[in-house]
C-alpha cells in the first residue's frame, strides 16, 4: 500500500511539472507573438508610404488678348491703323479685321484713326494660345510718312498689352543751305532705317524767338527729338533745354549759350556736336 502511494505521489509530481512546463511554454510563445506583433505595428506606424507624383506638362490654354493702342499726336491727321499678330508656329502674321463703317457686312484690313495724342483704341485678339507677337503699323494718306512699328510679345500667361507707336524726329533748318541739306539727308536715312517719322520745320524769321516757335511746333506735332544745325541755334537751345526737359535736342556745330557768349550750359537732354575747323 505504501508503495502504491509513493508511485502515485511521483506520478502527480510528474504531472504537475508537465503542466507547469506547458504553461511556461505557452506563456513564452504568447510573449514572443506579442513582441512580434508590437514590432510589426511599430514598423507599420513609422513607415511612410511612398507616393509617385504624376509628371504632367500643362498645355497653354486658349484665351483672348486685349490690345490697347495709345495714339500719338501728329497734327491731328487721320491715318490708317493696321494690327496683326503671330502665334508660335505661324510663318506669317495674321491681320486683324475691322468693321467697315460704310458697310456692316464688309471687313477692312485697317481702321481710320485720328492722331490726336489723346485717344486709346482697344482691340481683341480672340482664342490664341502660347506666346503671341503683336504688330501695330500706322500710315498716313501720303504713303511717305510712316509711323511704324511697334512689335511686342504677349506671354502665354498674359491677357492684356498696351502699345504706344513711336513718334518722330523734327528738324528745324538753319541758314547754311549746304550744311542743313547734309544734316537733313543724314536724319532722313536714320529715321527710315529705324521706322521713325520725321519732318522738316522752317522758322518764320532769323531771330531766336522764331526758332523757338518752330521748335515748339515740332514738339506739339509729336517729335521727341529735335535736331538743329548751326551755331545760330545756340541761344534757342539754351532756353528750350530747360522748358522741355522731356525732349531731347541735338545741336550740330554749336554749344548752347545765353546769346551774349557769357554763359554756356549743356543739360542732360542736349547733345552738342562740334566739328574741327578743317572738317568739311
Amino acid at each position: 500500500m505504501r508503495r502504491q502511494f509513493l508511485l502515485l505521489k511521483v506520478q502527480l509530481r510528474r504531472t504537475t511539472k508537465l503542466k507547469q512546463l506547458k504553461t511556461e511554454t505557452s506563456s513564452t510563445a504568447k510573449k514572443e507573438d506579442s513582441a512580434s506583433t508590437t514590432k510589426k505595428d511599430t514598423t507599420t506606424a513609422t513607415t511612410k508610404p511612398t507616393t509617385t507624383k504624376p509628371t504632367t506638362t500643362e498645355k497653354p490654354k486658349k484665351r483672348d488678348i486685349k490690345v490697347k493702342v495709345v495714339l500719338p499726336f501728329y497734327n491731328d491727321e487721320e491715318a490708317k491703323l493696321y494690327l496683326s499678330y503671330k502665334v508660335d508656329g505661324d510663318e506669317e502674321p495674321t491681320p486683324l479685321k475691322f468693321k467697315d463703317p460704310d458697310d456692316s457686312k464688309n471687313k477692312l484690313s485697317y481702321e481710320l484713326v485720328k492722331l490726336d495724342g489723346k485717344t486709346t483704341k482697344t482691340y481683341t485678339i480672340e482664342k490664341v494660345k502660347g506666346d503671341v507677337k503683336v504688330y501695330v503699323y500706322l500710315r498716313d494718306f501720303s504713303g511717305k510718312d510712316n509711323i511704324k512699328n511697334n512689335k511686342v510679345t504677349v506671354k502665354s500667361n498674359e491677357t492684356e498689352v498696351t502699345i504706344t507707336p513711336l513718334t518722330g524726329i523734327g528738324m528745324v533748318n538753319g541758314d547754311d543751305k549746304s550744311f542743313t541739306q547734309g544734316s537733313w539727308e543724314g536724319l532722313k536715312k536714320y529715321a527710315e532705317e529705324k521706322g521713325i517719322t520725321y519732318k522738316y520745320y522752317k522758322p518764320a524769321g532769323k531771330d531766336t524767338d522764331s526758332k523757338i516757335d518752330s521748335i515748339y511746333l515740332a514738339i506739339s506735332s509729336g517729335a521727341k527729338l529735335i535736331v538743329t544745325p548751326g551755331y545760330l541755334f545756340e541761344p534757342a537751345i539754351y532756353k528750350v533745354q530747360d522748358i522741355y526737359p522731356e525732349i531731347n535736342f541735338v545741336l550740330l556745330d554749336g554749344t548752347p549759350q545765353d546769346g551774349t557768349y557769357t554763359d554756356f550750359r549743356i543739360e542732360k537732354n542736349v547733345y552738342a556736336v562740334l566739328y574741327a575747323e578743317e572738317e568739311p
